[in-house]
């Protein structure tokens, strides 16, 4: 009744923990959304939600990424880096494609 339930249990990679995910929204081609996580081994991943596996992985471009956005109406992910910068993705059919990294500001983008 209104409560939280699981749909789907996706199990990790090893030595890779997750820190950050982020889910978007289904569409006729992702029926089931499109899912992202990030960790602080510094790579950015979408998961095959059909197989539940990882599908591909992107390097974050600046460490460890602590933090993770996803804004749907502009089709940008992005990722806070351990430098302190934020590298935004396009979010594409085929995957994701850097766009531009805002520049290191020093210490750690733990959310945004």
């Amino acid at each position: 009744e209104g409560g939280w339930f699981r749909e789907a249990y996706v199990p990790g990679v090893p030595d890779t923990p997750v820190r950050r995910l982020a889910l978007g929204s289904r569409t006729a081609s992702h029926p089931d959304g499109r899912l992202f996580s990030c960790g602080l081994h510094g790579v950015v991943t979408e998961w095959d939600l059909a197989r539940l596996s990882p599908l591909d992985n992107y390097d974050s471009l600046g460490g460890a990424a602590w933090s993770l956005a996803l804004h749907a109406g502009s089709a940008r992910l992005a990722a806070g880096c351990e430098d302190g910068g934020v590298t935004v993705f396009g979010v594409v059919e085929e995957g994701l494609e850097n766009v531009y990294r805002l520049p290191a500001r020093g210490g750690r983008v733990l959310s945004l």
